[in-house]
């Protein structure tokens, strides 16, 4: 993880609809002098309305970021050098326009915001992140929504020699550099993009482990993906990595939401508690009732296997249903040989 420079030159943003927060300092305008240069009061821009995705707390950290400018003079450059400076360094700002001064002494400014695309825990709850594994300011006591639809949680996990990593020292504006959360990433801008709102909001809270992204073999689970309910989603690798023979990222969520409508049938056959989309035709373990049934529909007999813990702490928030257990040892149905029939460890 690592913290970016604090100024990056960048480019003008084109178009008027990508800004954010343009406005106009009226108060700047004013001067005893008619033909003195006017002061510029950076406390005094009115902002525009931030869109409905966006933490609340950013425009409150924007104002005080003004307010906090003094006064400086129309011509003075490099007191708007400084103030880009400052815009530019603010965790959830993605592009800055250089502020301007318009010829009556107003000034003007433009930016543009990153949206959540997930979470990370740290030490007193979670921080959202963006597209681009940056940490967004605005801690959240359990995992934040971006509009209607809850963000992945990013486990911390492990790197590839078992070295347990954690979140707790990441700051806003630092940014996700490790392989396997970069692949969890991946994993949760994929699920974004392939799940649709519907099955998004079948699928609810999930916590996306990227510990065995560099999945090699079939016996390796790769990627997994903790469901509410003590579900479990064994995925691969992650979507972009191209490895020849994984499937494509499209396939595996369609089996995702196929298995997904299962939970909405009557009956027994919902319960199930692992789904594996790594093949072609992807399996389903059930459990209780279900899993007996289906067992002996098929006349196999059933394995089992144990699994460690994995959930956020915080993975409720208050008046929420119950905490999640870890998930629990139960009975598998179909092709036990398959990494399927045992259920892999979340590390």
């Amino acid at each position: 993880m690592r913290r970016p420079p604090i100024w990056v030159p960048l480019t003008p943003l084109a178009a008027a609809a990508a800004l954010l927060g343009v406005g106009i300092s009226e108060g700047a305008r004013r001067t005893a002098d008619p033909d003195a240069e006017p002061w510029i009061e950076p406390a005094a821009v009115t902002l525009d309305a931030f869109p409905e995705w966006a933490d609340p707390r950013w425009q409150i950290e924007l104002e005080e970021l003004l307010a906090s400018i003094p006064p400086f003079r129309a011509g003075d450059a490099g007191a708007l050098d400084a103030l880009a400076a400052e815009l530019s360094a603010l965790s959830f700002v993605a592009e800055a326009d250089q502020p301007a001064v318009d010829g009556e002494g107003g000034l003007r400014l433009g930016l543009r915001l990153r949206r959540p695309a997930a979470a990370v825990p740290v030490r007193d709850g979670f921080l959202a992140i963006d597209a681009e594994g940056v940490i967004l300011s605005g801690l959240w006591p359990s995992p934040p929504r971006c509009g209607d639809l809850w963000l992945p949680v990013i486990l911390p996990g492990s790197d590839a020699a078992g070295a347990t990593y954690d979140f707790d020292v990441a700051q806003p504006g630092d940014w996700l550099d490790a392989p396997e959360h970069l692949a969890a990433l991946d994993t949760a801008l994929s699920l974004a993009a392939e799940l649709s709102p519907e099955d998004q909001r079948r699928i609810g809270r999930v916590a996306i482990d990227g510990s065995g992204a560099g999945a090699r073999g079939p016996e390796d689970p790769g990627i997994l993906i903790l469901l509410p309910d003590e579900r479990l989603i064994v995925f691969g690798r992650a979507p972009s990595s191209g490895e020849p023979g994984e499937l494509p990222a499209a396939r595996k969520w369609r089996a995702v939401s196929s298995a997904l409508a299962e939970l909405e049938r009557e009956g027994d056959a919902p319960f199930w508690d692992l789904a594996d989309v790594r093949w072609d035709v992807p399996e389903l373990r059930y459990r209780g009732e279900a899993a007996e049934r289906i067992a002996a529909a098929v006349a196999t007999p059933p394995a089992r296997a144990s699994a460690g813990g994995g959930y956020p702490s915080s993975w409720n928030t208050a008046g929420d249903a119950p905490e999640p257990r870890a998930p629990t040892a139960s009975s598998s149905a179909a092709r036990p040989a398959t990494p399927a029939a045992g259920r892999p460890r979340v590390r």
